[in-house]
């Protein structure tokens, strides 16, 4: 399922989903979890707005680009995935940083600017994690599995 130029198919807008969860679930539920707290309402605005921000720099990934005929095989990254991470991880790190200029009106504190870089961090992590294990559209199952060669 190739998709086009300046638009999104049900494959991208499920994948964006996924990845926002995943990007929520990582960034701060489970280092929550691990210390023995339960987050509060400030930690759910963080996760929320960290989930937004995954899912928006995907978004605009998808938008921006075309599926390349010839993606990375299964279970390997290439330099592309890498430079869309990365695309994304800034994307994601300057929604987050401009979310206190929205709500509130101020520029961002030192708090504020930690949270945007680790938002960066995980959704670029997300997105190589997701990219690994997932497909491109070159087959039936949109990725080229690994050469295997029949014992003899």
């Amino acid at each position: 399922m190739l998709k086009n130029f300046l638009s999104l198919n049900w494959l991208t807008i499920g994948k964006t989903m996924l990845k926002a969860i995943l990007a929520a679930v990582l960034a701060y539920i489970i280092p929550l979890l691990k210390a023995g707290t339960i987050p509060g309402l400030t930690q759910i605005q963080v996760v929320g707005a960290i989930a937004i921000g995954t899912a928006l720099s995907y978004l605009v990934k998808n938008v921006l680009t075309i599926n390349a005929p010839n993606g990375s095989p299964l279970y390997s990254l290439n330099f592309t995935d890498i430079a869309f991470a990365f695309f994304q991880a800034v994307l994601n790190a300057v929604f987050v940083a401009f979310i206190p200029v929205l709500t509130a009106g101020t520029f961002p504190n030192s708090a504020d600017l930690v949270t945007a870089v680790k938002a960066g961090i995980v959704t670029g992590l997300v997105y190589l994690g997701t990219n690994y294990f997932s497909n491109t559209a070159t087959t039936a199952t949109n990725k080229a599995s690994p050469a295997v060669t029949p014992k003899s």
